[in-house]
């Protein structure tokens, strides 16, 4: 029995039609995650969004220093591209359900004003931001809606910002692929007047024709994906809690392109996202019903709930050591359970303002629900527990 990927892998007929198969246009390919009236622009990795989203905000302001808020919990390695602008970062805490302290937010008002706010739906769940979105309004903010945990747009997903972020590479098997949505029925109301008077297009090409060539990378992920598919895999590396093995992988933004070995995958797959929900609700449920009946959960992980597509399953700890116990068990069998994110360092040198947030990336454990999962080898992985 092949082993459990922490990633999804490609289907061989997708694999060997890429040879003749010509990619679909840019736009028939955003299709799937587009509403009415809406403009899709394609990166490598949706850390080019912000960047580009950042930029823009200058051109419109005429500020050559502009501020930008996240939210507490969130990926230090995606702010990497920002980080090289002239911008002032800072995070809000969050409440104990994942949404917003918007009273915290109005504090915060007292010392910076913020020109960019970014809400977030983590791991596939849609969180309450439309309070958020109304904070951006009034403050004259522009609100991004990161929906990288998201597969597509539902309910509660995708229909509050002005820029709307997905990144497909991380639910289907291709090597890149970030989308940026602009709406015009966002806070900020980026209509295509706007757009087309500050120049969006031609920002968008300019930075697209800065990438380096990185042909080599999309390669060399196509060839590991092959192998693992015939089981070869490579010696398995234990990794320590709560460690990132891609934290500060600058190779992931070295060009701003998305490849065209992911297109032509995603030609295969990006009208059959249905598959791919019901795929990863059942795997979810999988998992819940298989850790329960092995009382590997029994009392100090709760179930995830909630009708919505999985990014991965998610499982809360009691405390950080009774996670760390699981995960380096669950390790040990070959189960690739992850934590996340690797917590921007302004949020780790103060515990107390950002205790949730600190708390979540201690307790959480995450299980893979890609389409290279399914039930009968999520039960054999889990049976080999002791």
């Amino acid at each position: 029995m092949f082993s459990l990927t922490h990633s999804p892998l490609p289907e061989w007929k997708n694999i060997f039609k890429i040879i003749i198969k010509k990619e679909f246009s840019d736009s028939e390919l955003a299709k799937p995650w587009l509403q009415d009236r809406e403009n899709g622009f394609w990166f490598s990795r949706s850390s080019w969004s912000f960047y580009i989203i950042a930029k823009f905000r200058k051109l419109v302001s005429k500020n050559k220093n502009i501020n930008v808020w996240f939210p507490a919990y969130f990926c230090n390695t995606s702010l990497t591209l920002l980080r090289t602008l002239n911008v002032t970062i800072s995070f809000y805490p969050l409440l104990g359900d994942g949404s917003p302290n918007l009273e915290v937010c109005n504090q915060m008002l007292g010392s910076e004003h913020p020109d960019l706010i970014v809400g977030v739906h983590y791991f596939g769940s849609p969180s309450t931001l439309v309070e958020l979105g109304v904070f951006c309004k009034k403050n004259d903010a522009w609100f991004i809606e990161d929906c990288a945990h998201c597969l597509k747009y539902e309910e509660g997903i995708g229909n509050s910002g002005d820029f709307v972020l997905y990144s497909p590479h991380k639910f289907l098997p291709i090597p890149d692929g970030g989308l940026l949505i602009i709406r015009d029925e966002g806070p900020g109301k980026i209509s295509k007047k706007l757009l087309d008077k500050f120049g969006f297009n031609d920002l968008y090409n300019l930075i697209l024709n800065q990438g380096e060539k990185t042909s080599s990378i999309t390669l060399i992920w196509l060839i590991k994906r092959c192998l693992q598919k015939i089981g070869i895999r490579s010696r398995k590396k234990l990794i320590k809690f709560q460690e990132d093995p891609t934290a500060n992988d600058t190779k992931l933004f070295t060009n701003p392109n998305m490849s065209i070995l992911a297109k032509k995958l995603l030609t295969f797959i990006h009208l059959k996202l249905e598959d791919e929900v019901i795929l990863r609700k059942k795997n979810q449920a999988g998992w819940c019903k298989n850790l329960i009946n092995k009382k590997i959960i029994v009392n100090s992980i709760a179930q995830p709930t909630g009708n919505y597509t999985p990014y991965l399953a998610r499982f809360v700890a009691n405390d950080s050591q009774t996670a760390e116990h699981i995960f380096d068990s669950l390790q040990k069998i070959g189960i690739p359970v992850s934590t996340w994110p690797d917590l921007p360092p302004e949020v780790l040198a103060d515990e107390n303002r950002y205790k949730i947030s600190i708390s979540m990336r201690k307790n959480f454990l995450l299980l893979p629900v890609h389409q290279s999962v399914n039930l009968a080898r999520i039960e054999s992985s889990v049976s080999l527990f002791f």
